[in-house]
């Protein structure tokens, strides 16, 4: 391999476009596989160089550098640091936000690579870059691969949060990126999610609303209970809610009510065994004294109809 990435690397500083792109092609290829050819490809010198490729006016040059950096950030955190020395970060990021979709989609599969294989602080490197931005705003793409690339870059990124909010390291014991994502419209982008046509989407967005967003907010009602004053009565939950059931957290949507259906009376049957209740009693009574008084007023109408008919045919001077 070695051989060959020297002869790359002397390619890839040409000005040719075909040349260019036949080169970043070919690295793409090697670096796609073990860690040792990905280590080689960093060991040729070769990162500096996709950096200023990331520049470069033709598409069909940029993706195939963008294609072998994603690749080189599926290594080891050494091989991700290597990536992130080289300054190459930072236009990937400028290009996940401002480049065309197709650039978009490719820069996108880099940084969630990255996300995925990085370390705790390498990640938290990248959204210092402000990569949090553009993978919020890609929710809206119509791709539904990146939208779930997405959904699962932004995930990673909380669970450090939430692994900083559980060691204090933040000093206030709150997910910082959860806040990062509502000031990017990102909360937004992730609630519209839910009513996607794709499964795998849909079950990935309430996914994060529920682990995030509803686990903070209960947590900080608990909060609330522990500092409620002394002495205060408690406060009783209506009994329509007092079975375990999901509770939609304020995530700027209407809070669906109850749908309201017909309810049939609970009777005491215990009379079948053990005999007849008063109460039970009481309610057999009642039914037949209500159906008895129906069909008696049922009659005295159907009276009262023949009698004014009768009247009515004798009055007119008709006999039967």
């Amino acid at each position: 391999v070695k051989p060959a990435l020297q002869g790359l690397h002397r390619l890839i500083e040409s000005s040719d476009e075909e040349i260019l792109t036949d080169a970043c092609w070919a690295l793409s290829y090697i670096s796609n596989g073990m860690s040792e050819k990905i280590q080689a490809v960093i060991e040729a010198g070769i990162c500096p160089r996709l950096v200023e490729l990331l520049h470069h006016p033709s598409e069909a040059v940029v993706v195939p550098a963008l294609r072998t950096i994603g690749n080189i950030v599926t290594g080891d955190d050494s091989q991700t640091q290597a990536v992130i020395e080289a300054n190459i970060i930072s236009p990937l990021v400028h290009l996940l936000q401002h480049a065309e979709l197709e650039i978009k989609k490719e820069a996108a599969w880099a940084i969630f690579n990255a996300i995925s294989i990085g370390s705790h602080e390498q990640i938290q490197y990248l959204v210092k870059q402000g990569c949090m931005k553009p993978l919020c705003d890609l929710l809206a793409c119509s791709d539904p691969r990146i939208v779930t690339l997405c959904l699962e870059g932004l995930d990673n990124i909380l669970k450090i949060g939430e692994a900083d909010k559980t060691l204090s390291n933040n000093g206030s014991g709150v997910n910082i990126y959860t806040e990062m994502i509502e000031e990017c419209d990102g909360l937004e982008k992730i609630e519209n999610l839910q009513s996607h046509e794709n499964n795998e989407i849909y079950n990935k967005a309430v996914h994060i609303l529920e682990r995030y967003w509803l686990e903070e907010k209960e947590e900080e009602e608990e909060e609330e209970d522990h500092f409620e004053i002394k002495g205060s009565p408690p406060r009783q939950m209506s009994s329509m809610w007092s079975t375990p059931v999901f509770r939609w957290p304020n995530l700027g949507f209407p809070r669906p009510s109850p749908t309201p259906v017909f309810q049939w009376p609970e009777f005491n049957l215990s009379y079948l065994t053990s005999g007849w209740s008063l109460q039970s009693l009481r309610w057999v009574v009642v039914s037949i004294v209500d159906d008895v008084l129906w069909t008696l007023v049922t009659a005295f109408e159907c009276l009262a109809l023949v009698t004014t008919l009768c009247f009515f045919f004798l009055f007119c001077g008709c006999t039967f």
